[in-house]
């Protein structure tokens, strides 16, 4: 798991918020036990935690558009449910992020 992490750490884009919600999510997973977990697992917590990041700080990378962060906002003004979250997630949340 080191290896990977430092990879996503070293090689991600420093400008994105994305790392601290990925961290927050790995280590409330494993607070929980977890030790294996899916996508769809991981997409739950770390959209949770992107979610909220976006509540205290709008602007989260320096990119113009990301589909996944415009489905965060949409989630968070209550106009989609969690599956449809969950569904972007998977999809368009970890682009970039874990390759």
């Amino acid at each position: 798991m080191y290896l990977h992490w430092n990879k996503i750490i070293i090689h991600g884009q420093i400008s994105s918020t994305y790392k601290f919600a990925l961290a927050e999510a790995i280590l409330e997973m494993a607070s929980d036990g977890k030790k294996e977990v899916t996508l769809e697992e991981l997409s739950l917590y770390y959209a949770y935690h992107m979610c909220f990041h976006l509540k205290e700080a709008k602007k989260q990378a320096t990119y113009k558009k990301s589909k996944f962060l415009e489905v965060c906002k949409l989630y968070n003004d209550e106009e989609i449910v969690l599956d449809d979250l969950i569904k972007v997630t998977v999809k368009n949340g970890f682009n970039h992020v874990i390759d």
